[in-house]
C-alpha cells in the first residue's frame, strides 16, 4: 500500500500541470476578450465576445494560434495609439488565417493601414487586392482603410499602384470609394 508522501509525489505534477493548462486557457481567453475590444473600438463589425469565446472554446486552442493572436492584439493596440511603426512590425509577424473571420478582417485592415501609414504604396495596393479578391474586408470595415490611404497618398499615385492589379473601370470604383480631397 501506498504511503501519503507517495501519492503526494505522484498527485502534485498532476495538479501543478491541470493549473498550468486551466491558466493558458485563461490567458487565452483573456487575449480574446482584448482583441474583440480593440476590433469594437477599431469600428470593426464584430459579433459579442460570448459567441467568439463559445466558437474558440470548441476549437482546440494551440501555442500557435495563441501567439498569433498575441501579435494581432498588440498590433491593434499599437495602431489605435497611432504607432504605426510598431503595429506593422506586430502585423507582419501574424501569418495565420484564423477561423473567426473578425480576425482575419482586422488583420487585413491592420495590414493595408499599416502599410498606408508608413507610405509603402506599393504595398498597400496589393494588400487592398488581396482583401478585395478574399472578401474578409467587408464595405462596412473598409472606412479605416480608405481613411488610412486618403490621407497617405495622391490621387494619381494611388492609381498607379492599383494599376498593377485592377482593370481601369474596378480602378475608378475603388479611387471614387475613397473620395481623395484633390
Amino acid at each position: 500500500m501506498p504511503t501519503n508522501t507517495e501519492i503526494m509525489k505522484k498527485t502534485f505534477p498532476v495538479i501543478i500541470f491541470i493549473f498550468i493548462i486551466n491558466h493558458s486557457f485563461g490567458q487565452d481567453m483573456t487575449t480574446m476578450i482584448k482583441l474583440h475590444d480593440v476590433s469594437v473600438a477599431l469600428g470593426i463589425n464584430s459579433r459579442p465576445v460570448d459567441t467568439i469565446l463559445f466558437k474558440s472554446g470548441k476549437q482546440k486552442i494551440n501555442r500557435r494560434v495563441t501567439d498569433q493572436q498575441s501579435y494581432l492584439l498588440k498590433a491593434a493596440e499599437y495602431y489605435n495609439a497611432k504607432d504605426y511603426e510598431n503595429s506593422h512590425e506586430y502585423i507582419k509577424r501574424v501569418v495565420l488565417r484564423f477561423k473567426i473571420k473578425e480576425y482575419n478582417t482586422l488583420r487585413y485592415i491592420l495590414l493595408i493601414g499599416g502599410y498606408a501609414n508608413i507610405k509603402d504604396i506599393k504595398n498597400t495596393a496589393k494588400f487592398l487586392y488581396i482583401a478585395n479578391k478574399t472578401k474578409f474586408v467587408g464595405p462596412e470595415n473598409m472606412n479605416l482603410v480608405r481613411e488610412a490611404i486618403r490621407n497617405n497618398f495622391k490621387k494619381d499615385d494611388f492609381d498607379n499602384a492599383l494599376s498593377y492589379y485592377f482593370y481601369y473601370h474596378h480602378r475608378m470604383k475603388i479611387l471614387d470609394e475613397i473620395k481623395f480631397n484633390e
